[in-house]
């Protein structure tokens, strides 16, 4: 912890979230679409795909369309495999989430640590189903956290505190 943190005052923690059996699927999932969703790899796999449908076609070889399956396929598993195993550890009936939210900060404790977000840190709040995602810059991706996570209207208070400064 930081000079700066240690001097710092905590949210109070005003939610708690247990995961139930099945979330490390299910958000392992909705990580990996939506990282098939950035414009560059959605943009390559459409490229692929009308690639491998070009040769099938022009070929007359219903061949390609098997090795399309493979060569798109199997990395978008390993990714979710991968993504799955990660989450296993801290998206499990056994563990606790807890969030909490004041003037200045947002309180994340999660399996892995604690992660305070100053208010003034964030330049965007996104609901998506189970996901709430919090921009952060200089990530270049936004921060997903289960939406359960949160209390009731901590999303929009979020979203309140960064229209207030703009």
């Amino acid at each position: 912890m930081s000079e700066e943190q240690a001097g710092r005052q905590l949210p109070p923690i005003d939610h708690e979230w247990t995961p139930a059996a099945g979330d490390a699927r299910r958000y392992a999932l909705i990580g990996t679409v939506r990282g098939l969703a950035r414009p560059k790899r959605a943009t390559f796999i459409v490229g692929a795909l009308a690639l491998f449908i070009a040769l099938t076609v022009v070929l007359a070889d219903w061949r390609w369309l098997v090795f399309a399956a493979f060569a798109i396929g199997v990395p978008i598993a390993i990714s979710y495999w991968k993504l799955r195993h990660a989450l296993a550890a801290t998206m499990n009936p056994t563990v606790r989430w807890a969030s909490g939210l004041d003037d200045e900060n947002l309180l994340i404790q999660s399996p892995v640590g604690v992660t305070v977000l100053p208010l003034r840190s964030l330049t965007a709040v996104t609901e998506r189903g189970r996901v709430v995602y919090l921009r952060v810059p200089p990530h270049p991706t936004p921060l997903g956290f289960p939406s359960a996570l949160f209390a009731p209207g901590t999303v929009d208070a979020l979203r309140a505190a960064i229209a207030a400064r703009s």
